[in-house]
């Protein structure tokens, strides 16, 4: 989506590892230009800077996190990737800018939402509870897209062969994108849901229904992140006592094993037989005691 073959703007020198002041100016100018072609220029000006040293580019951070939220997607992309670069090297500098990096992770297209999701993990890798007052934007990532592959229906109408091949491994990397930016947040809103799980009182809801998600992977990490909850706060998470009892008989075992902790957080004692039954059908011991002692712990509270 983005080119990166434009020279740097002024006469700004990436390579010399540095930002004199009239560098920083100048590029600041670009990144708050009214042409967005300009901005831009700015943003990859940022990206060859960044490759060389990370923290020169200390001045211009707030500069580029208002790009996030910039009208133009392949300006937005473009600041995102380079706030990427910088919080590799320095993850806990951004976290006051949570909000408008949210708001990249929820963008309409998913190259930009993977860019955002990333950041957003690297941001708030040793800070969770900076993303705490996000939960409500950041689940709907999770809710509104399907974990299985289906090309859509236009792809039928395509003719040619080769065209519709490309169309589909077109709408196939397009769902790489949204399964990886899902990952991420789902893993984010674990590290959230540790740290401050009241968070999620509001939403146990919406985790109930993710117990259910065609992914495993988002699945498991929702069970998880009930689990955290019911830590905290036990009964807010008795509604989901069905579902923890039929994600048993999942056929992952990301999704079982998370909901066989998750009955003993819950503490429900209807569980025994359910778990016994678990218990008897498995094959992996490790498993098959982890349930038993689940199962004896719920019966002799």
């Amino acid at each position: 989506m983005s080119n990166d073959t434009s020279v740097p703007v002024g006469d700004v020198d990436p390579e010399s590892g540095e930002l004199t002041e009239r560098d920083v100016a100048q590029i600041r100018e670009a990144l708050q230009a009214e042409e967005p072609t300009t901005r831009q220029d700015g943003a990859r000006t940022c990206k060859l800077v960044v490759q060389e040293d990370p923290g020169a580019l200390q001045p211009l951070l707030d500069d580029l996190v208002a790009l996030l939220e910039d009208d133009s997607v392949s300006v937005a992309q473009q600041a995102g990737t380079v706030l990427l670069s910088f919080a590799t090297a320095h993850p806990g500098e951004l976290t006051d800018d949570v909000s408008e990096i949210v708001t990249l992770a929820t963008h309409e297209v998913n190259a930009v939402t993977l860019i955002g999701a990333q950041l957003l993990s690297k941001v708030v890798v040793e800070q969770p509870a900076a993303a705490a007052s996000e939960v409500d934007r950041l689940l709907p990532l999770l809710r509104d897209h399907p974990g299985s592959f289906e090309p859509s229906d236009g792809v039928d109408m395509v003719d040619n062969p080769d065209t519709r091949q490309t169309v589909v491994a077109h709408e196939q990397q397009e769902h790489g994108m949204q399964l990886q930016a899902q990952g991420t947040v789902a893993n984010v809103l674990v590290a959230v849901a540790d740290v401050e799980p009241a968070a999620f009182t509001d939403h146990v809801d919406e985790l109930v229904a993710l117990v259910d998600h065609d992914d495993p992977a988002i699945a498991g990490l929702a069970v998880e992140m009930l689990t955290e909850v019911g830590e905290a706060h036990p009964d807010a998470i008795a509604p989901a006592y069905d579902q923890f009892v039929d994600a048993l008989d999942h056929d992952d075992q990301r999704v079982y094993v998370r909901a066989v902790r998750a009955l003993g957080v819950l503490g429900d004692d209807r569980a025994v037989e359910p778990l016994r039954d678990l218990a008897d059908s498995t094959d992996d011991e490790d498993v098959s005691e982890l349930v038993e002692d689940t199962a004896t712990f719920l019966e002799n509270q």
